[in-house]
């Protein structure tokens, strides 16, 4: 038996030189690697990422310094070592630059405002750089979520005309936005002193509402506004426009009647005393 296996393997042919692969199949792995290294490679991915989310982490500020294109690169140890220079540099860091550049300079600049050991000199040259950018920001073209995070900087550094400027940019670019978001607008917009805009932007966010107690409130809020700009005519005209929803509610009558006493409008006053009457007296004979 064991000269019969070693002579079935003396006469086993093996074939030599032949490679494992052929031509045709190394080339077409070769393009498959090709394209993921394409695929994996961040590229505009990244920038565009960099440019619409909400939040910077450490990770997207370190790839923001590394894109970030100047003649004098801005470096992570530059930052540590020496931030007043980079927020000098940073100055003129938005002048004969593309709105990519620009946007990467701004995002290293609020990276350093935000710091907690930033000292209250250097937090001072920073906002007064910041307001800089945001005025440049507002003559060129951005993102809706570029419009929103430059809004809350300019809250943040009490430029409350600048950020209803950019969250009004925003509108115009995406109007359907929450009942939040609205009241946030009026908000901003009363602290700009721009009593219509900010009853505007809470009648909008009456409309986005569905419960009778919200409705309620931002009606109220609208012509509260109105009433403390001494707007009388115009809260009375609002009041009948947006009633909508409400014209069965006691309370809202009950705090429409107030606000007409508090505004020395004894006539709307009083129509709204009747009126609030009467649905009380529905609710009664129910």
């Amino acid at each position: 038996m064991g000269h019969l296996r070693y002579t079935a393997l003396d006469e086993v042919e093996y074939e030599t030189g032949k490679p494992l692969f052929s031509n045709g199949l190394l080339t077409v792995l070769f393009l498959l690697v090709i394209a993921v290294l394409i695929a994996l490679f961040p590229g505009n991915s990244l920038i565009n990422m960099l440019i619409n989310q909400n939040y910077i982490s450490e990770v997207d500020y370190r790839y923001t310094i590394l894109l970030s294109s100047n003649t004098n690169p801005i470096t992570y140890a530059k930052i540590n070592e020496n931030p007043s220079e980079v927020v000098n540099q940073l100055a003129t860091g938005f002048k004969d630059q593309n709105t990519q550049s620009i946007w990467f300079n701004y995002i290293i600049l609020k990276t350093i405002l935000y710091k907690a050991a930033t000292s209250k000199q250097l937090k001072r040259d920073a906002i007064k750089v910041m307001r800089q950018y945001l005025t440049a920001f507002q003559s060129i073209p951005i993102t809706f979520k570029q419009d929103i995070e430059l809004a809350e900087d300019a809250l943040t550094i009490n430029q409350s005309s600048t950020a209803l400027f950019f969250y009004e940019q925003a509108i115009m670019k995406d109007p359907d936005q929450t009942k939040y978001f609205y009241a946030k607008v009026a908000k901003t917009a009363l602290w700009a002193k721009q009593c219509v805009k900010s009853s505007k932007y809470y009648f909008n966010a009456q409309d986005r509402s569905a419960l009778i107690t919200d409705k309620r409130y931002f009606f109220i809020m609208a012509l509260r506004v109105l009433f403390q700009c001494n707007q009388f005519e115009l809260a009375i005209k609002s009041a009948e426009q947006h009633i909508d929803g409400l014209s069965e509610d006691p309370l809202t009558y009950q705090l429409l009647t107030e606000l007409a006493i508090k505004a020395n409008e004894p006539s709307n006053a009083m129509k709204f005393v009747l009126k609030l009457l009467q649905l009380q007296s529905d609710q009664k004979k129910r």
